[in-house]
């Protein structure tokens, strides 16, 4: 097929688009501004408490966590159903905004617009309603803010100075044979959570042994590298939760 002419301006076809543009509605725009609103608020004397037990290292480090928070309650403020509480650490900062009791109402009616609710982290702890799942948790994160942070993996907040506590209720013995130790949960069905070699047998006994403990804390392992390859696992998938 050949084109024997260039068309002039007036006969080019006009542009066909194969799907209309985003449009900004009210809804969205509210949503923008409650989220805007909900970040921009300030609490230098929450970020100070932070650093006075030890939830962050420095005041940029309480600022960040502050902000984790407020992305949290702009989440749960907006979710469809109870909005899961992914990190220990932002629960505990959630915690200290909680005892302030007269700031964090005004805050939750003025700023969010709703009264943010509270429950302990408990496993048989009734619900008040549906809960999403953490994939839920994620993709609205994703959604209104990018990739979550580390703060939001528990694992990956692990220091020498974190204290570390069995689950309510959880009951540890320790399998040991010449090449191998496993640490199993006693529940009504016992169940292997981790096996590593007979060197770490005396690190998961002092965890079977220790309802709380500091990381470094740790016996029998070759410095915090081996300390967090053991422990990171077992708090990732809840076998150990952080304790503040």
């Amino acid at each position: 097929m050949s084109i024997s002419a260039k068309p002039s301006a007036d006969e080019l076809p006009m542009p066909v688009l194969t799907a209309p543009p985003m449009q900004d509605t009210a809804a969205e725009r509210a949503l923008e501004a409650s989220k805007a609103r909900i970040v921009a608020f300030e609490a230098p004397y929450l970020e100070s408490r932070f650093l006075q037990y030890g939830l962050a290292e420095d005041s940029e480090a309480a600022a960040e966590l502050f902000l984790e928070l407020k992305r949290y309650l702009f989440l749960s403020a907006h979710a469809s159903a109870e909005m899961p509480m992914m990190s220990a650490l932002v629960d505990a900062a959630w915690h200290q905004f909680i005892l302030f009791t007269v700031e964090y109402r005004e805050f939750c009616e003025r700023v969010v617009g709703s009264f943010q609710h509270h429950g302990p982290r408990v496993a048989d702890a009734p619900a008040n309603g549906p809960v999403l799942d953490p994939a839920s948790f994620v993709e609205a994160y994703r959604a209104h803010f990018g990739p979550p942070p580390d703060v939001w993996h528990n694992e990956r907040c692990l220091r020498p100075e974190t204290r570390l506590a069995h689950p309510v209720g959880t009951r540890f013995e320790v399998e040991a044979e010449a090449t191998v130790a496993r640490l199993v949960r006693r529940r009504r069905v016992s169940e292997v959570v981790c096996v590593s070699s007979a060197r770490a047998a005396s690190a998961l006994r002092f965890v079977a042994e220790t309802p709380v403990f500091l990381v470094r804390e740790l016996p029998g392992l070759r410095g915090l590298s081996e300390q967090l390859a053991l422990l990171s696992p077992l708090v990732e998938h809840d076998i150990l939760q952080l304790s503040f």
